[in-house]
């Protein structure tokens, strides 16, 4: 029904100066973004604006009971903390898609070979490795094009010696740079491999670098990220994570892809502003800085991103060299890809709530790099909210066919920004693929729809993160053995669950309240947007896979980028 609003005027002139004030602060402030960045914004922030005026007025001009009062505050939270997440999702599209210029861009530093170097440690943490692929990678460090280095193995807690001995005899065969230590009993899983690691360093050492057992390095890494820490102030050296094995089978080619987005675009913008996470290859760190902050943190399962905030905290700049510098090999199916970012997620919040302090009340972080730290991990929290209003829609569906007496669809403005959260980030990511990775079509929906399969996986660790103190580590497994479909869809029974309420939902609330009638159709065009990611985890699940080739010769380009150039 269409009814009339006299108040209009002032409304709507209420929005436009919520709106105005955000978008002239961009424009006078943001000089450094482009005029369709600035139209971007301003257009998001606008809609915004319109959308909170007309829930607080409705909130206020209508008669509500204790029981609805509640409702709306509890719903007038979550909306508000969704429209936050798109703010900041907004301004990241228009800064990574519209900055005129990176102030801080990085490339690969020249040696100079007629001054003394500084020797770097590399350590190369191991469990349960399959020996052929770890000899791989000692090949690569052995062919590095460096005068001073060292590479010290730590194999913690690997039962097999079978396992194990192979790489004990190969680094023996490697020469006096390759030292092997076999710890029975590790505790702090690889973070305590690491420290161990440090405490066998070389004392003339200055540099630690760290390398999964999977790593193909190539000769010119150390070559070209060592000078950086001629400054003094430098404690951190990063280079970006890339994979060999996209050709091998489908799944891990839409893997690689998803990787790749967070590389060439997410770490690219915190690097301006000194906010980079660290992660636990390709990474490099002064030895002074990790000794004086006391080593890797054993209590946090995302050691590398803990230190690295440490780092920062501490006054040490960090360096992202946008530059590939060596490949490894991708999760080998959904089960692994799965348990990978749980890890990732669920470290992401112990390290907010070890150090929230400083992220949120600042002091020893800038403003920007509070920004990132704050924000970064926050479409992560999205998804934990996202998936409690997931089953509270399905409860909500429940009573309205069971009880319609007691229960009536939600209000349609309060579906609007569910879905504005779930096709914005949509929209995001196909555009920001679009503009600034170097892929095919089909390549950039395969990556869409491997982040939208790790929806429900990542909303599980927050929620797990909140609730508890202490996970153990969990490895991604590597060149396994081909894992049967059974194996994946098992592992994703959860989230077929909810897929199949969902589905069910929908279908239902149509079928018994019809076609005609609007917010029936709303309400079941929103269970059916809820179940997209679950259809993406289904869609992971069922493709096929195989186990990356183990080889003696690597490719040294890229996949990726090889697949680029013959598209």
């Amino acid at each position: 029904p269409i009814i009339e609003t006299p108040e209009w005027p002032f409304l709507s002139g209420l929005a436009i100066v919520i709106a105005l004030i955000p978008s002239l602060i961009l424009v006078v402030r943001r000089g450094d973004l482009k005029s369709s960045g600035h139209l971007f914004f301003t257009l998001i922030i606008n809609a915004i604006a319109s959308l909170l005026v007309w829930v607080f007025y409705s909130y206020f001009t209508q008669y509500l009971t204790l029981e609805m009062a509640i409702l709306w505050t509890i719903l007038l939270v979550t909306q508000v903390g969704l429209v936050l997440l798109v703010i900041s999702q907004s301004f990241d599209a228009a800064e990574i898609i519209w900055k005129k210029k990176w102030n801080r861009e990085f490339k690969p530093a020249i040696l100079d070979r007629s001054q003394p170097t500084l020797k770097v440690s590399i350590h190369v943490p191991m469990y349960n490795e399959p020996p052929e692929m770890v000899r791989q990678t000692l090949n690569a460090l052995h062919r590095l094009d460096y005068p001073d280095y060292e590479v010290v193995v730590v194999d913690n807690n690997t039962q097999d010696p079978s396992v194990w001995k192979p790489i004990e005899q190969y680094c023996q065969l490697l020469g006096e740079k390759f030292r092997f230590f076999h710890l029975d009993h590790c505790p702090g899983f690889k973070a305590g491999a690491l420290n161990f690691a440090l405490s066998q360093t070389d004392s003339a050492a200055k540099i630690v670098a760290v390398i999964d057992s999977d790593y193909i390095v190539f000769p010119d890494w150390l070559s070209s990220t060592v000078p950086y820490f001629e400054n003094p102030k430098v404690g951190l050296v990063q280079a970006p994570q890339d994979y060999y094995d996209g050709g091998v089978s489908l799944f891990k080619n839409i893997c690689n892809w998803e990787y790749d987005g967070f590389f060439q675009m997410g770490m690219v913008q915190r690097n301006e502003r000194d906010a980079i996470i660290q992660h636990g290859t390709m990474t490099m760190v002064a030895k002074q800085a990790l000794e004086r902050l006391g080593g890797w943190g054993e209590w946090c399962i995302t050691e590398d991103s803990e230190l690295g905030l440490r780092l920062i905290k501490s006054g040490f700049e960090t360096v992202y060299i946008n530059h590939v510098f060596g490949q490894g090999v991708t999760p080998d199916n959904l089960t692994a890809y799965k348990s990978q970012r749980f890890r990732w997620a669920y470290g992401a919040i112990q390290i907010l709530k070890k150090h929230w302090q400083s992220i949120v009340l600042g002091g020893d972080l800038s403003p920007g790099q509070r920004y990132h730290f704050a924000t970064g991990w926050l479409p992560w929290i999205g998804d934990a909210v996202n998936l409690v209003i997931t089953m509270i829609a399905i409860g909500w569906t429940a009573g309205i066919l069971l009880f319609p007496k007691y229960f009536d669809f939600p209000l349609t403005l309060f579906l609007f920004p569910t879905l504005s959260f779930f096709f914005l980030k949509l929209f995001q990511s196909i555009l920001l693929y679009a503009m600034k990775v170097k892929c095919s079509f089909w390549q950039k929906t395969g990556a869409t729809i491997a982040g939208l399969a790790l929806t429900h996986t990542i909303a599980h660790a927050v929620l797990t993160g909140f609730v508890t103190s202490k996970m153990p580590f969990i490895r991604t497994p590597k060149i396994e053995k081909d894992s049967p479909i059974l194996r994946d869809l098992t592992a994703i029974r959860h989230e077929i669950c909810i897929l199949i309420s969902l589905l069910t939902a929908s279908l239902t609330t149509i079928l018994v309240y019809g076609v005609e009638d609007p917010e029936s159709k709303i309400w079941s065009l929103v269970l059916l947007v809820q179940a997209f990611p679950y259809l993406a985890t289904l869609f992971m699940a069922l493709l096929p896979k195989r186990a990356a080739p183990i080889t003696n010769t690597p490719p040294i380009i890229s996949g990726k980028l090889a697949e680029a150039g013959a598209g």
